[in-house]
């Protein structure tokens, strides 16, 4: 097993290099996402023995790297276009994020796991609503232990991979056909067509070139951001999440910084050597002594949440590709939603997707935040 720091690094750097290019150049990494090869990648290496479960170098990437790319996220983070998107779509969000923060507090509660019972409940919270970058974030926020977090992440991975591609297969069951379509109505979406092409272009593009000028700005902005938060966290003993987050979508909303491309690219690459991590976390290790309330809170949280949302779309009369596109928002992120919005042929839906989920990593940490909060005080630790 290797040990060595500068090897790990290494094998890190280039198992995030390997999940990002199969994700653009093969068929197999286009239909998994590089979410899910970088897990799965991690994974193997882990269980082979070719790094351990865990070093140093994971709890650098969380509590230092993760920041960054959660501010670098941000800076994409363009409020002006919300309003947009159609009340419809904005309703999916706003009901599929209050679902999920209800269901992750009465989980919680039901399946208390001790004194980190809400710090759990906090990650959580985020995590279906924000990712499991705005998640990442939390958990360093409310100094979660990395046994727990390493319990949190393994408990995790495999419902995210079943949820992912039954995501894609969904539409062509009986479900939709129970629900409402947007085709039916008028979706309320106002996004010129100049503003869908930039979009899909976006998604599309293979090369950009990069000015060193803006990537100096971003990067030296982003660091400064998290250094000014944590700052304030340790200062008013507060989640130093909140303020960072804040700082970025400030930045984000009265610069012209999120036009700057490093933001995704950036972003993109820290994530994703983040989701190796979470990879390696998922040693067989770690499922034998993995709380089965752990488990069951993840399983609860995914099972529960959609059968309410389901129910909900119907008695509100929303649209289910709308309602499918805001749920994995939550879950997945702005890296989940254009590919299940191409895979549909959605062309309409994928600049909206990627603006709710923007939204929902926006407000991912103070949902996660208030959801620990409650939990902590009903259940103290």
């Amino acid at each position: 097993m290797i040990t060595n720091s500068w090897l790990i690094w290494g094998i890190l750097a280039a198992a995030t290099g390997f999940s990002i290019w199969a994700s653009n150049n093969t068929k197999w990494g286009k239909f998994l996402g590089y979410v899910n090869v970088a897990i799965i990648i991690g994974a193997i290496i882990s269980n082979v023995g070719i790094l351990p479960v865990s070093s140093g170098e994971y709890g650098t990437i969380m509590n230092s790297f993760v920041p960054i790319g959660i501010v670098c996220m941000l800076f994409m983070a363009d409020l002006t276009k919300l309003g947009k998107c159609g009340p419809k779509m904005i309703i999916c969000m706003l009901v599929a994020s209050l679902v999920f923060l209800l269901v992750a507090i009465i989980g919680a509660i039901l399946f208390n796991m001790g004194g980190e019972t809400w710090k759990v409940a906090a990650v959580a919270a985020s995590y279906f609503t924000g990712n499991l970058q705005t998640a990442a974030g939390t958990a360093s926020s409310v100094e979660l232990s990395s046994e727990m977090m390493a319990f949190f992440n393994a408990a995790a991975a495999v419902p995210w991979v079943i949820y992912s591609l039954g995501c894609y297969m969904v539409g062509r069951s009986p479900i939709p056909k129970f629900l409402r379509s947007y085709t039916d109505s008028d979706s309320g979406i106002t996004l010129s067509e100049q503003e869908q092409a930039e979009a899909r272009a976006h998604l599309d593009r293979k090369e950009v070139l990069l000015n060193i000028n803006e990537t100096a700005i971003v990067i030296g902005a982003a660091v400064l951001i998290v250094g000014v938060g944590q700052w304030l966290g340790a200062v008013t003993n507060f989640y130093s999440i909140v303020f960072y987050a804040t700082f970025g979508i400030l930045v984000a909303n009265f610069t012209p910084i999120r036009k700057f491309v490093i933001n995704d690219y950036l972003a993109t690459f820290i994530f994703t050597m983040y989701m190796v991590t979470c990879g390696i976390g998922a040693h067989y290790s770690t499922f034998s002594r993995l709380p089965w309330q752990m488990f069951a809170y993840v399983i609860f949280i995914y099972v529960v949440s959609i059968v309410v949302f389901v129910v909900l779309l119907k008695v509100l009369r929303l649209p289910w590709e709308m309602g499918l596109l805001a749920h994995m928002a939550c879950v997945g992120g702005p890296i989940a939603t254009p590919p299940l919005a191409k895979s549909y042929n959605w062309t309409d839906l994928v600049l909206p997707g990627i603006i709710i989920a923007v939204l929902g990593q926006v407000f991912g940490a103070y949902i996660g935040i208030g959801a620990g909060s409650i939990v902590r005080t009903i259940l103290g630790g």
